[in-house]
């Protein structure tokens, strides 16, 4: 269990990372720790990316969708919402997803948004 227990809010979203990385990447307790730093700041882009990547690399996708669903509509988050549920498989969220990244101005969706439809045309033939 990660030792930050309570008052996440005094510390910065960096300070959070700092104690989750001493825990050692992909651990229980990382992810405990950029889940509660997500918890105490569930607007800020960093924190909300942290957490979600950590928990898609612990196998924990579902999980990392419910966060973004709760997040921001910001262009980094909803890409990566795209990658969650082309993970998952969900080719169909993820396009609505990347497309909605890329209607924010985040470029990197519209290459993802390129590549999922490449793979679609490849799977198809």
């Amino acid at each position: 269990m990660c030792k930050l227990k309570s008052r996440t809010d005094l510390m910065s979203v960096s300070e959070i990372q700092q104690v989750a990385d001493s825990y050692g990447k992909g651990s229980p307790e990382y992810v405990d720790c950029l889940m509660r730093g997500a918890k105490a700041y569930p607007n800020d882009v960093t924190a909300v990316n942290n957490a979600a990547l950590a928990l898609m690399e612990a196998d924990r996708t579902d999980e990392a969708i419910r966060l973004l669903d709760n997040a921001p509509e910001e262009g980094e988050l909803l890409n990566l919402k795209g990658v969650a549920y082309s993970k998952l498989g969900d080719y169909e969220q993820a396009e609505k997803a990347f497309s909605a990244a890329q209607s924010k101005g985040y470029t990197p969706a519209g290459e993802n948004l390129t590549l999922l439809k490449k793979y679609a045309e490849y799977m198809a033939e």
